[in-house]
């Protein structure tokens, strides 16, 4: 699945989310809008399931799965 091939009404719902992250000193709850406007997410395959990440592209090697549960 790739954030690309939503359909516009679900991204308008996904932008009025929130999650938690910790940026330096800083935590959540951040919204998903700065980061789907800026094209910061992508989805990424854990076991059967596709999960939303505020990670760029490029640090999707970087991820290790520890456990899928």
């Amino acid at each position: 699945m790739k954030f690309a091939d939503l359909k516009s009404e679900t991204i308008e719902k996904l932008k009025t989310r929130l999650y938690d992250r910790i940026v330096e000193k800083h935590e959540g709850p951040w919204d998903w809008k700065w980061q789907i406007e800026h094209g910061e997410c992508e989805f990424i395959q854990i076991g059967e399931h596709f999960v939303l990440l505020p990670v760029y592209l490029e640090h999707f090697p970087n991820i290790t799965i520890l456990r899928v549960v």
